[in-house]
């Protein structure tokens, strides 16, 4: 991965830095999240890259590439958007690296970096323009076809009911759900894949996003609610169609 941007970087170092006074990528101002202590390792290798260590980024990349895949493919519901966006975000994250500081998390940064590919495409497809879907409307597929399976590349732990045997065992269940989240509104959709699929707080998650701890909590309710609602009627037809399920 190192070497695809690498031809890029001299290009990168030459932007202009942002102004004295504002905010860089992946920061805000007058704020600084304490540093977990499993992230020693990744501030060792965002070092190793500043002082020219390419192989630091090749792992980095091996890290989060897994994780953010899954993410990207169920933002945007097509396994080659992700792959696309998942690009697009390393070369953010090459073009920037030497300016992170650790006011965050690398995962939070990198995953602020991912959040802000995902709402670029989602713009300039303008999929979601007023930013509603009705429940039952338009039902984009999430990647089943692709070579990632959504549900499985992350490692979150949903804070709602859902039954690990049942994720694990039923296929149509994992289908439906995939496909549910990724029929979402954006604002929703969002939340509800930082919160409850790659499992990152509601603080880091406000911070990620840049909007209020209770607008989380707000979005992330309404987003549950969706997917219960979604799920249930999708349950509710297949059963009317094959009532030996019932």
């Amino acid at each position: 991965m190192a070497k695809k941007v690498a031809g890029r970087r001299v290009k990168a170092r030459g932007t202009a830095s942002p102004r004295r006074g504002k905010t860089r990528i992946g920061e805000e101002k007058g704020f600084k999240e304490p540093v977990p202590v499993g992230s020693r390792a990744d501030l060792a290798l965002v070092d190793r890259f500043k002082r020219g260590d390419l192989g630091a980024f090749d792992e980095i990349f091996e890290t989060y590439s897994g994780p953010l895949l899954g993410f990207l493919t169920r933002m945007c519901g097509d396994p080659e958007d992700a792959k696309e966006g998942l690009q697009d975000t390393f070369l953010s994250v090459f073009r920037y690296l030497e300016s992170f500081r650790g006011e965050a998390s690398l995962k939070n940064w990198i995953f602020k970096i991912a959040v802000t590919a995902c709402l670029k495409k989602k713009r300039k497809r303008q999929d979601l323009a007023n930013g509603e879907i009705e429940v039952g409307g338009r039902q984009d597929q999430a990647g089943f076809g692709g070579s990632v399976d959504p549900l499985v590349a992350s490692h979150g732990s949903p804070e709602w009911k859902l039954d690990p045997e049942k994720l694990a065992l039923d296929d149509e269940f994992r289908r439906y759900l995939a496909q549910a989240v990724a029929s979402m509104p954006y604002l929703y959709k969002v939340v509800i894949n930082l919160r409850d699929f790659e499992g990152f707080s509601t603080q880091e998650t406000s911070r990620i996003l840049g909007i209020k701890e209770a607008t989380v909590k707000v979005r992330l309710h309404r987003a549950r609610l969706y997917l219960q609602d979604w799920l249930k009627r999708r349950y509710q037809a297949s059963n009317q169609r094959d009532p030996e399920r019932s």
